[in-house]
């Protein structure tokens, strides 16, 4: 496919710069501006391997970038590729990889940023998610409930954003048994979404 074949092609080109930019001389490689080139370049690669279905070549290129990070000492950046490479293992189902980068993306985002932060309240809802496929239901609705009153505090009371996390504890007090609660949930997610997104958005023909 000629999508799939532009996205190897880049691949290959963004690891033509890295290798070019590692073998500079080292008083022009130590600069603080290149690493962090070579930390973005590292980032766009993984994110394109992931893209391809290609999650080993994925995980290597993100760690890559998240050693440079770390010696950077730059919390947000860090924060960010822990959650991409959370994400990246959750979505080949590699849960119990997955958690340990999503709980360290979160602790460093309300270390940072505090704990009722938009970007913490989106850590929460990934670590939700990552549990509740592990099946740890308790941890997933906690983490849930977290995400959903930073979410309500920041996006209001009609954000899509926001009936996915609903529609998400619907999903987990329904896997645990808890059919009302879940119930009550999924019609507040399918509400939700016909009022900011219409009636006949795809998203509300899913929520019911």
């Amino acid at each position: 496919q000629p999508d799939i074949l532009q996205r190897v092609r880049l691949v290959r080109s963004y690891e033509d710069v890295v290798d070019t930019l590692r073998s500079l001389p080292k008083e022009k490689s130590d600069s603080d501006v290149l690493k962090d080139e070579v930390a973005a370049l590292y980032l766009k690669t993984g994110q394109l391997y992931e893209s391809i279905g290609k999650l080993q070549e994925c995980i290597e290129s993100y760690e890559k970038a998240l050693e440079i990070r770390r010696l950077a000492q730059d919390r947000r950046k860090t924060a960010q590729l822990l959650n991409l490479t959370g994400i990246a293992y959750a979505k080949h189902r590699k849960y119990e990889l997955a958690l340990p980068f999503l709980l360290e993306s979160f602790e460093l985002r309300k270390a940072e940023l505090g704990r009722d932060h938009s970007d913490v309240g989106e850590a929460l809802h990934n670590l939700g998610n990552c549990a509740a496929k592990s099946g740890n239901f308790k941890d997933a609705r906690a983490y849930f409930d977290d995400a959903l009153r930073i979410k309500r505090r920041h996006l209001g009371e009609r954000h899509p954003s926001i009936a996915q996390t609903l529609h998400n504890l619907g999903n987990v007090h329904f896997e645990d048994g808890r059919y009302g609660q879940a119930m009550s949930y999924f019609v507040e997610a399918v509400s939700m979404r016909k009022a900011s997104l219409g009636t006949n958005h795809l998203d509300v023909a899913f929520s019911m």
